[in-house]
């Protein structure tokens, strides 16, 4: 729990920048929602319910930013990132590369749905309980459940043709 506006953001900058980036964010626009998240919580600060933790709340608003990033986005010219694809498919010889992970991580997190892949950021890689990520974004808990299901059969899936292709 966060005593004030500035020690939220001293502690909570860097989970909120990389949950970002995990939601899907492109690489040059993170840092710009990164700063329209704390721009937004720092002008709802009254809202906070200081009695609980302030990371979930950043979540929640860093969620539906993303979520209006991607809509915008889908109005503008698309640029397919084939590399991060291609590199999956002709993989180095060991995934113990620490590159190599990430990249297969993130063709998982770009083949997930929105909602999905928010779920299974926050709970597998966020460490967030499903019941408070619903809560979050306002979804029955079974539909959470389900699409962190659903993520999860990605992610495998991804993780299972990376296996292959290393065979």
């Amino acid at each position: 729990m966060a005593a004030s506006f500035e020690s939220a953001y001293r502690a909570e900058f860097k989970p909120v920048f990389r949950v970002l980036s995990r939601l899907g964010v492109p690489q040059g626009s993170v840092e710009d929602l990164v700063h329209d998240v704390f721009l937004t919580a720092h002008r709802r600060w009254g809202d906070y319910d200081p009695t609980r933790p302030v990371r979930p709340w950043l979540f929640g608003i860093a969620f539906r930013l993303a979520a209006d990033h991607r809509a915008l986005k889908r109005h503008h010219h698309e640029v397919v990132d084939d590399e991060a694809a291609a590199q999956v498919a002709a993989p180095p010889t060991r995934i113990t590369d620490q590159r190599d992970a990430q990249r297969v991580l993130d063709v998982a997190l770009a083949r997930m749905s929105d909602d999905a892949r928010a779920v299974f950021v926050m709970h597998d890689l966020e460490e967030r309980s499903v019941p408070e990520i619903a809560e979050l974004m306002g979804t029955p808990v079974p539909t959470a459940y389900t699409r962190l299901r659903t993520a999860r059969q990605v992610f495998a899936t991804v993780v299972s043709a990376h296996a292959e292709v290393r065979s």
